[in-house]
């Protein structure tokens, strides 16, 4: 059986999608990991440089020390 933990228990996740716009599902995923989540968060989105005060990347390319990538948080 393979090892799960990055799944379950990850240390850092990213979010497609992140948005500081209120009422997105961007924002509120967010929003949520920021206060709620012990690990690290990593804002995705390549129009913002900055998600809720965190440095923000372009792609999933860029953000080197993540354990789960999977949570996408786009709208429409």
């Amino acid at each position: 059986m393979s090892d799960l933990s990055a799944l379950f228990a990850p240390g850092c996740v990213a979010v497609v999608g992140a948005s500081e716009e209120r009422g997105s599902v961007g924002h509120a995923i967010t929003t949520s990991l920021r206060d709620e989540f012990d690990g690290e968060v990593v804002p995705v989105n390549p129009n913002h440089k900055t998600v809720l005060g965190q440095p923000c990347v372009d792609g999933l390319a860029e953000a080197d020390a993540v354990d789960l990538d999977a949570l996408l948080a786009v709208d429409g």
